[in-house]
């Protein structure tokens, strides 16, 4: 038995020393990857510059923009072909850089990653929202991910970049606050964030249905739902959903006898407005004996042009001891289709899981 008990403690830190190799390797092959990147970046002296660097240039987001010290400047937007890295250069009348940034969210969207997921530059306005006189600059990219549940689909990111003396920079507390509660949709949602402080932030921290009704949360109150849930008891599933500079949010929160808010969820992800609520349904669908939460809407998105498109869509909450794990392996192997009932969604998805 001790004998065993060595082999196996020898063969542990030999697999504990392995795993460290890697992923040491993997740290000095980003790095690597990194500074490539960095190198071409930092050689950008000349507005020919930017394509020779293997950057894309965006033409429909290059503008005239007017600067507080430097003067009228030309915006051009690029991402980085090999990277997909967001940047702007800021060009003055000589064709020379007079400022640049690739300080953006989206390009940190994974952590200690060489390469991002920046696609395109949907939307940038040019408007004071500090209230120091100076234009700043509202950035919406969309980004794809290359593998994933969401692999296929396009979703926003917001930024913004305040005007100061010397060019522009990122507040990334802002930033952070735009992305996590999901007002990067469009341009005039961050203004009304960050300039005039609306903000859907209570959608995600209220405590009570009484705090979202007061904040102006919309209740679909038709399609609620009474029931005992096995690990939270008697409670009302209440979907609904919140206005905020002509984007619908839905939600969607399991709310107790007393109205104290359990537990929310947030089925929207990569679309840009909720259009409407087709039905809810507590069922089991994985078979476990506990009561799942499959939820069917339509909601608006683009397609590959930028038209606005409604499409049906599904999201699966399955209960656990206290919580709720989002569906990913269903949705992998299933795609909603337009003439979709929940009844079909639940049987496609128990025959996924093995029922008969």
């Amino acid at each position: 038995m001790k004998i065993k008990c060595k082999i196996l403690v020898v063969l542990l830190f030999i697999t504990s020393i392995s795993n460290c190799f890697s992923a040491n390797a993997v740290n000095i092959n980003e790095n690597s990857l990194y500074n490539e990147y960095r190198e071409s970046f930092d050689a950008i002296y000349f507005d020919e510059d930017i394509e020779k660097k293997n950057f894309r240039i965006i033409e429909n987001q290059t503008f005239e923009i007017e600067h507080g010290t430097k003067g009228k400047l030309n915006l051009i937007s690029a991402i980085n072909r090999k990277y997909n890295r967001l940047a702007m250069f800021f060009i003055g009348e000589d064709k020379s850089v007079v400022f640049k940034t690739d300080d953006f969210v989206s390009n940190f969207w994974f952590e200690g990653k060489a390469k991002q997921t920046n696609k395109d530059v949907i939307a940038i306005a040019y408007r004071d929202l500090n209230g120091d006189g100076l234009k700043d600059l509202i950035i919406v990219s969309s980004c794809q991910n290359d593998s994933g549940v969401y692999a296929d689909k396009m979703y926003n990111v917001g930024d913004v970049l305040f005007q100061n003396s010397d060019g522009f920079y990122r507040d990334p507390r802002i930033s952070d606050k735009i992305n996590r509660f999901d007002m990067n949709k469009h341009t005039e949602a961050i203004i009304a964030f960050v300039r005039d402080g609306i903000s859907m932030e209570f959608l995600f921290t209220a405590k009570t249905l009484d705090d979202l009704s007061s904040e102006g949360f919309k209740k679909l109150s038709y399609l609620q739902i009474s029931d005992h849930l096995e690990k939270f008891g008697v409670v009302d599933i209440v979907p609904g959903f919140y206005k905020m500079t002509g984007q619908n949010y839905l939600m969607i929160y399991i709310v107790d006898s007393n109205g104290k808010i359990l537990w929310n969820f947030q089925p929207m992800h990569y679309y840009v407005n909720f259009y409407d609520m087709i039905d809810l349904s507590l069922k089991d669908v994985d078979g476990d004996g506990n009561k799942d939460l499959t939820v069917l809407a339509r909601y608006v998105t683009y397609n590959a042009e930028g038209t606005a498109v409604i499409r049906t869509d599904y999201n699966i909450y399955y209960q656990r001891a206290g919580y709720f794990l989002e569906d990913t392996d269903f949705k992998n192997s299933y795609s909603c289709r337009e003439d979709d009932g929940i009844d079909v969604i639940t049987n496609k998805a128990r025959q996924f899981w093995g029922w008969r």
